[in-house]
């Protein structure tokens, strides 16, 4: 009986030995710049505006907002080439592409986030605690564009 209990002991202090300690995603911060996520054969990359600059990731990658209680006009743009797969999780931002009085701030570009996935291709978009103010525009807070497969998943308020 007692051998038994060693062994099991033995073996679940390697399950738990063997297994990696965390994976810690790659955050970039979204106030800082816009940020262009791009999925290629060769891996992920990300370039952000005033700061890096085609950066591959080895761990998730994760957009958030240090602090989101002040907006940004900062835009998110993930493009997945043929045969590529995107996985990105974008959390805790607050972008605003309008003032309350409804006129267009300083935005570059058509919506808030867009992605764009090439046929063959595949975008998987986590957004969690997401906030896209758009009032008073004609543009959106999320484009889709491309023949691929897009799963967005909404998570948070």
């Amino acid at each position: 009986m007692k051998l038994k209990q060693i062994i099991s002991l033995a073996i679940a202090l390697l399950l738990i030995c063997g297994l990696p300690l965390s994976a810690f995603a790659e955050e970039y911060d979204l106030a800082t710049g816009s940020i262009t996520v791009t999925a290629n054969d060769s891996g992920q990359y990300v370039t952000q505006e005033n700061g890096v600059t085609n950066e591959q990731q080895t761990t998730p990658t994760v957009i958030t907002q240090r602090d989101s209680s002040t907006p940004t006009t900062n835009t998110v743009t993930i493009n997945a080439a043929e045969n590529a797969e995107a996985n990105v999780t974008i959390q805790d931002v607050n972008i605003v592409i309008s003032d309350p009085a409804g006129s267009i701030q300083n935005h570059s570009g058509d919506a808030a986030v867009i992605i764009d996935v090439a046929d063959g291709a595949a975008a998987n978009v986590t957004l969690d605690g997401v906030n896209i103010d758009t009032r008073g525009t004609h543009k959106a807070a999320v484009e889709i564009q491309g023949e691929g497969d897009v799963v967005i998943e909404l998570d948070g308020s």
